[in-house]
C-alpha cells in the first residue's frame, strides 16, 4: 500500500538502502506512523525529497509519547497485546529498560526473567534461554524488534520503545526509565514510589542517596559511564542503599563503581535471585553475598575480584555463575562442591597463577560431583591447569580454550559484553599438548560432541581422525589443525583399526596450515559419506601432500565445495577441477 501511495521515487530510494534500520523504519511508516496523507504529498518527489523526508521523521521521534499520533500507539498497543503470554509481554517491556539505539543483549533478559521468576514450567537456565530466544524471535517477525549490530544482541525502534515504555509506566507495570540523559542526583520525586522496575543512567551523579524506600521493587537497573578510568564513573555505593529495597529480587549494574566491599545492607535481600555486576571493581570483599541464600544467577563479568571466598558457597540455590574478565586467581576450596544446583559456569581466563596449579586442579575436580552441571566456558594458559581425572558426565555446552592468549580468547570466546551470545557451539581450541593429553583425559568423550576443534603444534599426533575419536566425528563442523609437524594424515584407515561407517559426515570447514609432513587427507578407504558436507578447504604450507585421497572418489565427495584456498602446496595434484 505504502509503494503504491508513494509511488516509484519510494522505490528507487529503497532500492538503494538495503540496510535493516532503513527498512525497518519504511516498515513502521507503513504501519501508519507518518499519515497517509503526508505519504501522497510526497508522491512523485524526487529521491532527495524522500530521503530528507525520513530524516526529518527520524528527528521527530517522540520523547514522549503523548507526541506521538494516537493511532500509532494505538497500533503498536494492539501488537503488544496480541503477543500472548505474559512473559513475552514482560521480555518485551525489558528492552525500554535501555537508552535509545542501545545493543541489548539477549542474556540480560534471561537474567532479569529468572530474577524476577518470570517463567514458568522451567527446570533450568538452559531452558529459560531458550524460551527467551524463542520470543526474540518472534518479537522481530512482529517488527516490535530488530537485530543488534552485535552477536547476542537486538535493537529496539525508537518509536516502538516509547511505546513500550508508556505502557509498562502504567499502574500495572510500574517502571521508571531514565536511561537518555546523565542524571546528576537521584530524581527527587522519585525516591519513595511504588515502582516495581527502576532503570536509570547515573553518570553525571556525585552521590547516590541512601535513604530510598522502594517497598515493591523487584528490578533495579543502574548503569554508569563506559570510559575506563574510574574516576569517571558512579561513587561509591552507600552502606545503607538497599535498605529500602528489601523486596529486590533482581539487580544489574553496569560501570557503577565499587571499591573495597560490597554494602552490607545487601545482605537485607534475602529474596534476591539475580545480582549482575558488570565492570564495578575493583572489589576486595564480596562476602556479603552469601547472605543471598535464595541466588541463582551471580556475575561478576568485567569486575576485578582475585577471590572468590568461602561464603559463596552457601548459595545453595545458585545456577549461574559467571566470572568472564574477572582475572579470579583463586576459588576457596569446598566453594564450588557446596554449590549443588549449579548449571552453568564461565570463568574466562582464570587460575593463571603459575604457583597455583594444583589447586586450580582441586577446584576444577570439584564440579564432578555436581550432577546439574551442563555448561562450562574457560581458559587455561596450560594443560598442567587440567585434571587427568576430571570426567564431567553431564556437560552438554563448553567452550574450552588451552594455550593462546588472552587477546585469543577474547576474540573467539564470550568473553566481552559487546559480544555475549551465551548459546554455545560446542568449542575446543588446544595448543601445545601432547597426543596423551587428549587420550588420557576427559578430552577423549568431550571431541564425540565438540562441533568446532582448533589444534595447534600437538605433538606426537599422527593421526586425527580415529585416534581422536573412533566414532568418526559425527558432530564436528568445524576443524583446524595448525603447527602439528607429526600428524601424517587427518584419517588413517589402514591401521588395523575397525573403520566406521561414516566419519566428518557433517564436516563443513576444513583448515590444514603448516603440517610438514602431512601426506593425505585421507590414507586407506575413504569412508562412507566422509567430506561430503565440506564448504570450505584452506591448504597452507603442506609441503609434502601430493593428493587428497586415492581413488576416483574425489570429485564426488567434495560436491558441495564452495571455497578452495591454496598456498604452498607445489606437490599437491588434482585440484584443477575444483571450485
Amino acid at each position: 500500500m505504502v509503494r503504491k501511495v508513494g509511488g516509484s521515487n519510494l522505490r528507487k530510494s529503497e532500492s538503494n538502502c538495503s540496510t535493516t534500520n532503513y527498512r525497518h523504519e519504511w516498515h513502521l511508516i507503513a504501519s501508519r506512523i507518518v499519515p497517509i496523507m503526508t505519504l501522497k504529498a510526497l508522491k512523485g518527489k524526487d529521491e532527495q525529497s524522500w530521503n530528507s523526508a525520513l530524516l526529518q521523521f527520524r528527528k521527530s521521534m517522540v520523547k514522549n509519547i503523548r507526541e506521538v499520533e494516537e493511532n500509532v500507539f494505538n497500533s503498536l498497543e494492539l501488537s503488544y497485546n496480541f503477543l500472548g503470554s505474559r512473559e513475552i509481554k514482560e521480555c518485551f517491556l525489558f528492552c525500554s529498560l535501555y537508552a535509545e539505539d542501545f545493543n541489548i543483549p539477549i542474556e540480560d533478559l534471561v537474567r532479569y526473567g529468572v530474577g524476577i521468576e518470570m517463567f514458568e514450567a522451567i527446570d533450568s537456565v538452559k531452558e529459560a534461554r531458550d524460551r527467551v530466544h524463542a520470543f526474540v524471535d518472534d518479537l522481530k517477525k512482529g517488527y516490535l524488534l530488530m537485530d543488534g549490530e552485535q552477536e547476542g544482541c537486538v535493537k529496539i525502534h525508537d518509536v516502538v520503545r516509547d511505546v513500550a515504555i508508556s505502557i509498562a509506566s502504567g499502574e500495572e507495570h510500574s517502571f521508571m526509565v531514565r536511561c537518555d540523559e546523565a542524571l546528576k542526583e537521584w530524581p527527587e520525586k522519585e525516591q519513595c514510589k511504588n515502582y516495581a522496575v527502576i532503570s536509570l543512567r547515573c553518570t553525571g551523579m556525585s552521590k547516590l542517596p541512601d535513604n530510598l524506600e522502594f517497598p515493591k521493587l523487584h528490578l533495579l537497573r543502574l548503569e554508569g559511564n563506559y570510559e575506563d578510568n574510574y574516576a569517571s564513573k558512579l561513587p561509591n555505593l552507600p552502606d545503607s542503599f538497599y535498605g529500602g529495597m528489601k523486596e529486590l529480587k533482581a539487580l544489574s549494574m553496569l560501570n557503577v563503581y565499587i571499591e573495597g566491599s560490597l554494602p552490607t545492607s545487601l545482605r537485607w535481600l534475602t529474596n534476591r535471585r539475580s545480582l549482575s555486576l558488570y565492570e564495578c571493581g575493583p572489589i576486595n570483599d564480596v562476602s556479603v553475598i552469601g547472605a543471598l541464600e535464595n541466588l541463582e544467577i551471580l556475575s561478576f563479568e568485567g569486575t576485578n575480584i582475585e577471590e572468590l571466598p568461602k561464603e559463596i558457597g552457601r548459595l545453595s540455590h545458585l545456577k549461574l555463575l559467571d566470572l568472564l574478565r574477572c582475572g579470579v586467581k583463586r576459588i576457596c576450596p569446598g566453594v564450588l562442591s557446596s554449590l549443588s544446583k549449579l548449571e552453568e559456569m564461565y570463568l574466562g581466563s582464570s587460575f593463571n597463577d603459575g604457583n597455583r596449579i594444583e589447586e586450580a586442579k582441586a577446584t576444577f575436580t570439584e564440579l564432578c560431583g555436581l550432577s546439574n552441571f551442563t555448561t562450562l566456558v574457560i581458559h587455561l594458559r596450560h594443560f598442567a591447569y587440567w585434571p587427568r581425572d576430571l570426567v564431567l558426565t553431564n556437560l552438554k555446552a563448553f567452550a574450552i580454550t588451552i594455550g593462546f592468549g588472552t587477546r585469543y580468547f577474547s576474540k573467539r570466546m564470550i568473553s566481552t559484553r559487546d559480544c555475549r551470545d551465551y548459546q554455545l557451539q560446542n568449542q575446543l581450541s588446544l595448543e601445545d599438548l601432547h597426543e596423551s593429553d587428549l587420550m588420557e583425559s576427559e578430552f577423549q568423550n568431550l571431541l564425540k560432541i565438540t562441533k568446532i576443534v582448533e589444534i595447534t603444534r600437538a605433538v606426537g599426533v599422527k593421526n586425527v581422525g580415529y585416534d581422536l575419536d573412533k566414532d568418526g566425528f559425527k558432530k564436528l563442523t568445524e576443524l583446524s589443525l595448525k603447527d602439528c609437524q607429526d600428524l601424517e594424515y587427518v584419517i588413517d584407515t589402514t591401521d588395523g583399526v575397525p573403520v566406521p561407517q561414516i566419519a566428518f559426515p557433517v564436516l563443513q570447514s576444513l583448515c590444514l596450515d603448516n603440517l610438514n609432513k602431512l601426506k593425505e587427507i585421507c590414507h586407506g578407504q575413504l569412508p562412507e559419506e566422509a567430506f561430503s558436507a565440506l564448504k570450505r578447504l584452506k591448504l597452507w604450507n603442506l609441503p609434502a601432500l601430493t593428493h587428497l585421497w586415492k581413488g576416483s572418489t574425489q570429485l564426488v565427495r567434495l560436491r558441495n565445495l564452495t571455497s578452495l584456498d591454496l598456498m604452498s602446496c607445489h606437490k599437491l595434484e588434482g585440484c584443477s577441477h575444483y571450485p
